[in-house]
């Protein structure tokens, strides 16, 4: 099972676990949730001046997270 948290208030995403629904290395559900995760990576990478500070970000095997604190202008809530 891939579990799944976000924070808002820190955009604070993490993504743990594997699907189990094929092998790995060739588990289309694994592979959809990783190519999400790297997106959002992505969009915050490109979005820096969005952000106070650096992002963190971490990457292993059945494990991933990004963290970074938005500017207070653009919190969602």
């Amino acid at each position: 099972m891939i579990k799944v948290t976000f924070t808002p208030s820190k955009y604070d995403l993490a993504i743990e676990g594997h699907a189990g629904c094929g092998k790995k290395g060739q588990d289309i559900v694994c592979s959809a949730a990783s190519i999400l995760f790297y997106t959002y990576g992505q969009s915050l990478s490109e979005s820096k001046d969005m952000l106070e500070g650096d992002m963190e970000f971490t990457d292993k095997d059945g494990e991933g997270h990004y963290a970074c604190t938005p500017k207070k202008e653009y919190l969602s809530y």
